[in-house]
């Protein structure tokens, strides 16, 4: 359960939680009584143990609250910033969402080229990208997505869709996410925005940030200015052509991943035959009038992307999960024949 602790005797309260919590912690007990009621209270170590946000709003949740319903949540209240990481080896379980993940610990392992990840076709293709030149030039990162959303309604901006329809992305890639909540703190955007980002960023081992954005110089280098100061900023996608990129999307397509619009710009024009949960593919592109921009660059539309494991041809692309499971397996195979 949460903490709602008003009046003067606020402070003493949460001293006396601190206190029963850590001696639990200490202790490698699960839980603790609660110095105010008696209730049972589970402690941070134990929710790590299950490795999931169960949704039930815990007063010691390490996963943020992702789960939790927004209108549970306490007045002004938003998620914190989770870094949440895959177990390794649940990797091959069937799992719903969040059941795959645990609290992230840094490890020590590679450097990260963090990729902006909003769920949609752009972002996608990004992952696509960095993935691929991981595997040419046999680098030794570790891609981790980062999506912003509204602590207070759980949705991605201008997605209009949840954080945990990204949780079921990131499971479904097998990469880490950093999911950061916007909402709750104070100064004019983008002030508010930079210094949110840079602190959840800050105990990564960050090589690079990866954007995937098409063709707007100006968002382009509005990102530059934000960010480039403290890390380098790549765009994979940058003036590559239509026809390529759509290729791309194509072939993704046909292995078994599906785009839906997830929402609908009112300040364009031409827009009158696209709505929410059209699937976006050639013939949707097709269709679009010429002041569309085929890619909804302008802000005209956004898309969620869908992965549709087991249909179709069974994909022509895996997750690093199993990327590194084929490796370790041709490993012992050698080990087993010398």
């Amino acid at each position: 359960m949460s903490t709602a602790a008003h009046g003067p005797a606020a402070a003493q309260v949460l001293r006396d939680i601190e206190e029963a919590h850590t001696a639990a912690c200490n202790a490698g007990v699960a839980h603790y009584a609660d110095p105010a009621t008696g209730y049972k209270v589970f402690t941070q170590a134990s929710h790590e143990k299950r490795g999931f946000c169960c949704g039930n709003a815990c007063r010691h949740c390490p996963f943020g609250h992702l789960e939790v319903n927004p209108e549970w949540r306490l007045a002004g209240s938003v998620p914190k910033t989770v870094m949440l990481a895959q177990h390794r080896k649940q990797r091959k379980s069937k799992l719903t969402v969040g059941e795959g993940w645990k609290a992230f610990t840094d490890d020590g392992g590679g450097e990260r080229t963090v990729l902006f990840w909003s769920g949609g076709k752009d972002s996608f293709l990004t992952l696509r990208a960095l993935q691929k030149r991981k595997r040419e030039e046999r680098g030794s990162e570790r891609i981790t997505l980062l999506t912003t959303f509204d602590g207070k309604t759980g949705k991605i901006p201008f997605q209009d869709t949840k954080i945990t329809d990204v949780l079921e992305q990131a499971r479904h890639e097998g990469v880490d996410l950093l999911a950061v909540p916007l909402g709750g703190g104070s100064g004019p955007f983008p002030d508010a925005y930079s210094v949110t980002l840079k602190a959840a960023l800050k105990p990564l081992r960050v090589k690079a940030l990866a954007f995937g954005d098409l063709h707007l110089q100006e968002l382009k280098s509005w990102r530059q200015d934000v960010f480039s100061g403290a890390y380098p900023c790549e765009f994979p996608l940058f003036e590559v052509p239509y026809e390529e990129l759509l290729s791309r999307l194509w072939e993704e397509i046909a292995a078994g991943v599906t785009l839906k619009v997830s929402s609908v710009s009112t300040d364009h024009k031409g827009l009158e035959g696209i709505s929410v949960g059209d699937v976006y593919c050639e013939a949707f592109v097709k269709r679009l009038p010429d002041i569309v921009d085929a890619m909804g660059e302008n802000g005209e539309f956004h898309t969620h992307v869908y992965h549709n494991r087991g249909k179709g041809d069974g994909g022509t692309w895996k997750t690093e999960e199993e990327e590194e499971e084929e490796e370790e397996e041709e490993e012992e195979e050698s080990s087993s024949e010398s």
